[in-house]
């Protein structure tokens, strides 16, 4: 949505994370390859917005992630999980790149959240076209 627009440049804004120790860049692209350390937003979404966590029960997925994440040296410091989608504040300590941090756990509860679909027989949900 904001790709070709132009982001103004609020210069206290600027001034107010320089200051502190979170990093802002202000036209970095959606999909940057990272393995620097800061506090990042992260937000994913189920194929279609389909509430795949919710008719699954998948949200034991999203937590595993969560701690998975811990032992690998990151802070989840806030979430929201809603039926379709996740949202969280990730202290990224660095180490593999944030991609495939993200990558791998999104794979592990996509395969978890189709068992959990599979076994309540309601493995249709997820051929929607």
């Amino acid at each position: 949505m904001y790709r070709n627009e132009e982001i103004q440049r609020d210069s206290s804004l600027e001034q107010h994370f320089a200051s502190t120790r979170f990093w802002y860049i202000p036209n970095m692209p959606i999909h940057t390859r990272t393995n620097k350390e800061g506090i990042y937003f992260i937000t994913f979404t189920c194929y279609g917005w389909l509430p795949l966590f919710e008719v699954s029960n998948g949200f034991d997925a999203v937590y595993h992630f969560f701690k998975a994440l811990t032992m690998q040296g990151h802070t989840v410091l806030a979430y929201v999980i809603m039926p379709n989608h996740v949202h969280f504040l990730l202290h990224y300590n660095g180490g593999k790149s944030l991609n495939t941090v993200m990558g791998n756990g999104k794979r592990f509860m996509a395969y978890e959240i189709i068992k959990l679909l599979e076994q309540k027989k309601k493995h249709i949900l997820y051929y929607k076209s």
